[in-house]
């Protein structure tokens, strides 16, 4: 079947978005559980880790509160016949390139197939910069706070980032950072306090299937807290990016480092817990970019080996979803 480069519509119900969430929330807690364990994996690591629990093959090898084997058995019980799966790959880049990548980067792809209305289906892209949350000093060696920081986070490669969302071929939210924060119980009290205030929007929450779902999670008591969170550029453009009259953007006087505070003031905004945003935001929304050029980028492809690409991504998710069945 063709998939269509212009983003078309996804048929999908609230009860099937919800699924979808659920399991990736639960990909969320077997990573970010790493984080409270007493040591402190790099980057690198939990990029690894998430990527092997978005894969068909993978998956099965580490215990999720709700695996895909269930996700898929209560798709089941629908009549309308929807799909979903997962499949990683791992991207080889020439030395010169390799040099250049930060081996954290995520390439994300939602892809949408209906078999009974094929001018719906579609393909978005996404990047993904990988930064993980370091435990607060003052507090302890694993010890959290919203005062932490994502201590790795790198002003020359935002600028890099900020130039490529800002190609005229580029639609808005191409590029994403990825933070890695740590469970709830391993946060300090005052900021698992604080946490859960964010989470709970303060302003008009109704948006049907989107608005149901966070009205949901608004009113439960034990809603799920984030630890990967994906966010947009925007606001760290303006934090730390300055475009004088004259010549291109260059980065502000040297600034701390955003904070987990900086990053749960944004939720709901420029900042989404990863299952939201790949559902609501790529299945459902318009996040993400379906030109073929940004597909290209985001699976890795490289035209022309000698082009100046800030980022490739070494891992390359995509997420599949099919509505009907197949014929022909």
């Amino acid at each position: 079947m063709e998939i269509m480069n212009e983003h078309g519509k996804a048929c999908i119900t609230p009860r099937e978005a919800k699924l979808l969430v659920r399991y990736l929330d639960a990909v969320d807690d077997s990573v970010t559980a790493r984080l409270s364990s007493g040591f402190r994996p790099h980057e690198d690591h939990l990029t690894s880790l998430l990527c092997e629990m978005l894969d068909d093959n993978l998956t099965a090898l580490n215990r999720l509160s709700f695996s895909l084997v269930e996700l898929r058995d209560e798709l089941a019980k629908d009549p309308r016949k929807l799909t979903a799966g997962f499949s990683i790959e791992t991207r080889k880049y020439p030395p010169h390139i390799e040099r250049r990548l930060t081996l954290s980067d995520i390439g994300m792809i939602v892809s949408y197939r209906d078999h009974l209305v094929p001018a719906h289906s579609f393909e978005s892209g996404a990047l993904f910069q990988a930064k993980r949350l370091f435990p607060s000093p003052r507090r302890g060696e694993s010890t959290y706070s919203l005062d932490g920081r994502f201590e790795s986070f790198d002003f020359e490669q935002l600028l890099r980032l900020v130039v490529l969302e800002g190609d005229a071929h580029h639609h808005g939210g191409f590029c994403h950072y990825l933070f890695y924060c740590p469970r709830p119980e391993a946060y300090d009290e005052l900021s698992r306090e604080e946490v859960h205030r964010y989470l709970v929007p303060s302003g008009d929450i109704f948006d049907y299937a989107r608005g149901w779902h966070l009205y949901d999670l608004a009113s439960d008591p034990e809603r799920h807290v984030p630890g990967l969170i994906a966010a947009g550029m925007h606001w760290l453009e303006d934090k730390y990016i300055e475009w004088p009259d004259q010549g291109g953007p260059r980065i502000c006087e040297k600034r701390e480092t955003p904070s987990a505070r900086d990053v749960f003031q944004e939720m709901w905004g420029q900042a989404h817990p990863l299952s939201w945003f790949l559902v609501y935001g790529m299945l459902l929304g318009h996040r993400g970019s379906s030109s073929s050029q940004d597909l290209a980028l985001v699976r890795g492809e490289m035209p022309n080996q000698d082009t100046e690409i800030p980022v490739l991504p070494k891992y390359v998710v995509t997420v599949r979803v099919e509505s009907g069945t197949a014929h022909g």
